[in-house]
């Protein structure tokens, strides 16, 4: 379509980057002055004044207006009607998705709908550009998808769409992990000689760039949904496109080692909500950005190791296609697990919840028709409240009313407090024994309104009437508010919050009264 010689692929960048320092700070006065902002809510948004929710049009206007630009420059007159397929398609899908992003920015769409959404705009891209995956390749193994090509394409760009909004949760972390996406790309491109991706990830990286000037701590202007999900879709569409062997053969280690950090971060979310039983729509503070806050780096420090551990990954991939081995590639994206993990400053509070889980069924498979046995887990997944205490009392009771099963779940965002404990027992009744009826109860435990909590519970219908063993439980779990309580103003000398980087004691975001 382009030549992709250094002048073309230049222009486009500088070109990008020009248009979309321009119209960043328009769409955000814009934006301001119509009220489409984003307001603290002192649970999970603790900015200090309403930030408009414009760089995703200005990221797309800034990307379309510098790719149309060197058309008109590039192309014959006559040549500008005969442009492949694949980049009206791409535009097409991203005004689809940038239409379905200000909405939910405006008035925040269902999931559901927002799927839909994605659905549509991924439709386009499939149908009309030709993005198919119908060979995944790794390690000179490659394995054909036949009719489910379609739909490991259409999986593939609703993970990535969704992995990328995901990880925009602190001032000029998406920006600069979508330039390093973006910049990395082109360079594969480059390589393998594929000028549409490369052209089109540099109009993208240079209307990031632009973008970032208005966006870094501490932010004027968020990307909002618009731009969180027209990233990751330019981004999962050109990582199909840029790492093809062939027409259709798809070379599963690049895109993965490419994308690895949103990735990683939106695996380590799925596992941990629904191995602490939520859904996984469920908000929380356990996200990659989060975890380095609170480790104590301060937002230039996360940004750093992000911008470092990224390029590894990204070196990784470009490696592999110049010598055309997957192991580059795979030993990148492992290097930058094993670092986050072995250090602890992300995924180890999933990885014992994973293993905690593994030894409650291997408990179960081993002991399960043995008497009176049990099993406990309990992973504190964010905070520093002594949920100990509490979880002892209800095990306790556990104990005395001969439970089947208890478990605690704490989600507060507000209170930076995650803890998750679940205990269980097994065969608690013969298998010549008639199997009593069995209850389970759940009960909230609230505070000035807001559920932070749950206890909830299985126990069988025997000698102690449900109603009391519930009147019990209930009164535990008013006990436990005003534990919290206490055990909450412990701790208010050393919880700070880290997203401001100035102190907020746990005990200032409880109420006076539950």
């Amino acid at each position: 379509m382009f030549s992709n010689d250094s002048y073309t692929i230049g222009t486009v960048l500088g070109l990008a980057f020009l248009f979309s320092l321009i119209c960043t700070p328009l769409f955000r006065d814009i934006a301001q002055w119509i009220g489409l902002v984003d307001r603290p809510d002192g649970r999970r948004k603790h900015q200090h004044s309403a930030i408009p929710r414009a760089g995703g049009l200005a990221i797309f206007v800034a990307m379309t207006a510098s790719i149309s630009g060197v058309a008109f420059i590039a192309l014959d007159f006559n040549d500008i009607f005969r442009l492949e397929p694949r980049l009206g398609s791409l535009l097409g899908a991203a005004a689809i998705i940038a239409v379905v992003g200000i909405l939910d920015d405006a008035r925040g769409l269902r999931g559901r709908h927002k799927l839909l959404g994605q659905f549509i705009a991924i439709s386009l891209l499939v149908y009309c550009g030709h993005l198919s995956i119908e060979t995944i390749s790794l390690f000179g193994v490659q394995i054909e998808l036949g009719p489910l090509g379609v739909v490991v394409t259409y999986l593939w760009m609703i993970g990535i769409i969704n992995a990328i909004n995901l990880i925009d949760g602190m001032d000029g972390l998406l920006g600069l992990i979508g330039i390093l996406i973006c910049v990395s790309l082109a360079v594969i491109a480059v390589l393998i000689g594929n000028a549409y991706v490369a052209i089109v990830s540099v109009a993208l990286a240079g209307a990031l760039l632009g973008f970032l000037c208005f966006n870094l701590p501490p932010a004027t202007v968020y990307l909002g949904d618009c731009g969180s999900m027209l990233i990751g879709l330019v981004i999962g569409s050109l990582a199909i496109q840029g790492s093809l062997k062939g027409p259709t053969a798809m070379t599963l280690a690049v895109p993965m080692a490419v994308l690895i950090l949103p990735l990683i971060d939106t695996l380590a979310a799925i596992a941990r909500r629904k191995l602490t039983g939520r859904s996984i729509y469920t908000t929380d503070r356990g996200h990659l950005h989060h975890c380095l806050l609170r480790s104590g780096m301060n937002r230039p420090l996360v940004l750093m190791l992000v911008l470092v551990l990224g390029m590894i990954a990204s070196a990784g991939a470009v490696a592999t296609i110049m010598y055309h081995n997957d192991i580059y590639a795979v030993a990148a994206a492992g290097v930058v697990v094993i670092l986050l993990m072995v250090t602890r400053l992300f995924g180890h509070a999933e990885f014992m919840l994973m293993k905690g889980k593994f030894s409650a069924l291997l408990a179960l498979m081993r002991h399960g028709g043995e008497a009176d046995r049990s099993h406990q887990l309990e992973v504190r997944l964010q905070g520093s409240v002594k949920w100990q205490a509490v979880w002892d009392d209800l095990t306790s009771a556990a104990l005395q009313y001969d439970l089947r099963t208890i478990c605690l779940n704490v989600n507060a965002p507000a209170l930076h407090e995650n803890y998750h404990a679940r205990w269980d027992r097994f065969g608690v009744y013969s298998s010549s024994e008639e199997e009593p009826h069995e209850w389970k109860a759940e009960l909230p435990i609230t505070m000035g309104g807001q559920v932070i909590g749950r206890v909830s519970a299985t126990g069988v219908c025997t000698h102690a009437p449900v109603w009391i063993v519930l009147q019990q439980l209930a009164d535990m779990i008013k006990n436990t508010v005003l534990q919290v309580h206490r055990l909450a103003e412990e701790q208010s000398t050393v919880t700070k919050s880290r997203e401001n980087n100035t102190p907020m004691p746990i005990a200032s975001a409880i109420p006076a009264g539950s």
